[in-house]
């Protein structure tokens, strides 16, 4: 009968051990500290993966300051120049990451930017010259740079070099650009 005991204190006690270890991991994890929320911001940007001007909202994939995140992003503008008329809807989307301690990051990632370009004319030299209203196009667009990020809210600055990377058989392959974004975050 003591081969049955044993069992019985074994199979009553290793179920309640996995249970109060659960209990104080739940605990460990519900415990606030600075690094617990989730980086989440929205910003203007000037440049960069717009290619000219985009609202864009970012945001980490982990509840972190820092890490892997994501850019997404709309732009539009108008433009009367000497060579193009018209407007420019943009549609940036990007993968990045940030390193480094709050509130400075080195921000390194890669985007891909869809841009309708309805006018005449040259956009930037990504897109083809063409006689027709509107011409499409996409471009490849890494970015390096440097950015501010508080750790809780507050302003958020950015300026990374990213160049634009023609996906298009016409127009240039290759444009050095920048980028400045001001925003908040929450």
């Amino acid at each position: 009968m003591q081969p049955n005991i044993k069992l019985l204190l074994l199979a009553i006690l290793f179920p309640t051990a996995n249970l109060l270890s659960q209990t104080t991991s739940t605990i460990a994890l519900e415990t606030p500290n600075e690094n617990s929320r989730r980086a989440q911001s929205i910003y203007f940007e000037l440049g960069g993966n717009g290619p000219l001007l985009s609202l864009n909202y970012d945001f980490r994939f982990t509840k972190s300051q820092k890490g892997l995140g994501m850019r997404l992003g709309l732009g539009y503008y108008k433009y009367d120049l000497i060579f193009s008329s018209g407007s420019t809807f943009s549609i940036p989307i990007a993968i990045n990451h940030l390193a480094g301690n709050a509130p400075h990051y080195f921000e390194s990632g890669i985007g891909f930017t869809y841009i309708n370009n309805t006018s005449k004319g040259f956009i930037f030299g990504i897109l083809p010259p063409s006689s027709s209203v509107q011409s499409k196009g996409s471009v490849l667009v890494p970015s390096i740079g440097y950015r501010y990020q508080p750790n809780g809210n507050g302003f958020l600055g950015r300026i990374v070099f990213s160049p634009l990377i023609s996906l298009n058989n016409d127009g240039e392959p290759f444009l050095p650009w920048v980028g400045v974004g001001l925003g908040y975050q929450f």
